[in-house]
Formats: C-alpha cells, structure tokens, sequence
C-alpha cells in the first residue's frame, strides 16, 4: 500500500495535467491506458483496502 497509493496520485496527477493541456489531441491515446492500467489498478487498491480493513 505504501508504494502503489503514492503511483496512484502521480498517475492522476500526469492524467489531469494531460488532460488539461492537450484534452483534445490526447485522449484517443489515453483511453486504452485508463482502461487497461488505470482501473485495475484501482481496482487492485480498492481490494487492498477492503481486505486490510476485514483483517
């Protein structure tokens, strides 16, 4: 949990930035990376938290 949190908020960070600067031209390229990185690796954090708080 101490490293992938810290990955989470660089890569909302590097994805708002992105998005803010270049919305138009990137986010066709950025769409496969949301689906295929960023939210299992959500989702992977979701289930970390919720099996730290069942233990």
């Amino acid at each position: 949990m101490i490293i992938i949190i810290p990955t989470c908020k660089v890569a909302n960070y590097l994805l708002f930035s992105i998005i803010e600067t270049h919305s138009k031209i990137i986010i066709p390229y950025l769409t496969p990376y949301l689906i295929f990185i960023y939210f299992p690796m959500l989702f992977f954090v979701f289930l970390q938290s919720n099996n730290k708080n069942i233990i």
